[in-house]
Parts: C-alpha cells; structure tokens; sequence
C-alpha cells in the first residue's frame, strides 16, 4: 500500500523530473535502472558495495523530506530495486562465469 499523497501543491521541479523520466519511460523505451544497468561502471562487481560502505549510504535513503517521499515503503515493496537484492544478481553472474570458465566454455561480452 502505497503512503498517503503529500498535503499541499506539489514543488514544480519534482513535477518537472517526473514529468522528464515519464516521458523516457513512455516516448523513449528507458528507465532509469535500465540506463544504469547498461553502463559500463555498473558492471563493476565491487563499485556499489565499496561506496555503500565507504560513504555509509543508506540504500533506501532520499534526499527529499519525508513527508514528500518515503522510500522505505518502497523496499518492502520491491525488494528488487535494492542493493541487495542487485548484489545477489552479480554475485550469481559472476559464479556462473567462473563455472563456465571452469568447464572451459568461452563467453564473449559485448559492449
């Protein structure tokens, strides 16, 4: 269940940035999380773990206040944007190539 709307008018730069990632997501076949899936830095296996740790992010954090979006409702509801949930994925890849390099089947990225 989704938290109750914010009382009052909405600040025109948040309508502003949903309004851009909506058009993305609608007009041009992107999101965010696929845009950052698809850069390079994202594959790197130990980058998200080493600046959750060395900068103490809180991965469920905003910058907004609270009472204009809370994400933690967000995390109980989808774990997959998490983390955590994207650290299992790398940490799965990773073993499936090691074992394909163990049975000595080559794989080939593309980038």
């Amino acid at each position: 269940e989704l938290p109750c709307p914010p009382q009052g008018d909405v600040d025109p730069r948040i309508t502003r940035n949903v309004a851009k990632f909506a058009y993305l997501r609608t007009n041009k076949q992107t999101t965010v999380n696929a845009d950052l899936y698809d850069k390079k830095e994202f594959h790197n296996p130990g980058i998200l773990e080493f600046l959750v740790q060395t900068y103490n992010i809180k991965e469920t954090g905003s910058n907004y206040p609270k009472e204009l979006f809370d994400p933690e409702c967000y995390a109980k509801m989808k774990p997959s944007l998490f983390y955590e949930h994207i650290r299992r994925l790398a940490e799965h890849a990773e073993s499936r190539r090691r074992e394909d390099m163990k049975a000595g089947r080559a794989t080939v990225e593309f980038v």
